[in-house]
């Protein structure tokens, strides 16, 4: 269940009281979109970033990260995702004929080729964050366990 989703503004500031990787919304100038994943029966976002020169020098083996066509089109900031309810989401329409709405589409495009990966990524960089907090991987990561007691509260 890959979505392109925007999550809703009250709940991220409530993730941010209690951790600083949470991604920022803009004061809703720029709303927090992101894919929707599913990691083990539960539902994360993971935050998109717009296309840039240095993403097509990174390497494609990086784990908290997922390069969009070779960071031709983005990346999906793995190490950024935050926990959900689907009620905290909204569905961002595709439908919509514009060159920023082109770009979601074919950023879906990819990513849901490549389903499986984004998801392993994500369950192995959950994983790695509870069971090596202190790992250089996971020192810049959203606190995942403390942010999915956040969303319980959310219901």
């Amino acid at each position: 269940m890959i979505r392109i989703v925007k999550v809703n503004s009250e709940y991220i500031k409530a993730l941010q009281e209690v951790d600083e990787f949470v991604y920022d919304n803009k004061s809703g100038s720029r709303p927090y979109i992101g894919f929707l994943i599913d990691v083990d029966n539960s539902l994360f976002v993971a935050p998109l970033t717009s296309p840039k020169p240095k993403h097509k020098t990174w390497s494609h083996k990086k784990k908290d990260i997922y390069l969009i066509d070779r960071g031709n089109k983005g990346v999906l900031q793995l190490s950024n995702m935050i926990p959900v309810h689907m009620h905290l989401c909204t569905e961002i329409n595709l439908d919509e004929n514009s060159q920023y709405n082109n770009l979601l589409k074919s950023q879906f495009i990819d990513v849901d080729n490549n389903k499986a990966e984004v998801e392993k990524r994500a369950r192995k960089l959950i994983e790695l964050k509870e069971n090596k907090p202190n790992h250089y991987l996971v020192k810049n990561c959203c606190d995942f366990g403390k942010l999915k007691n956040i969303c319980k509260t959310w219901k």
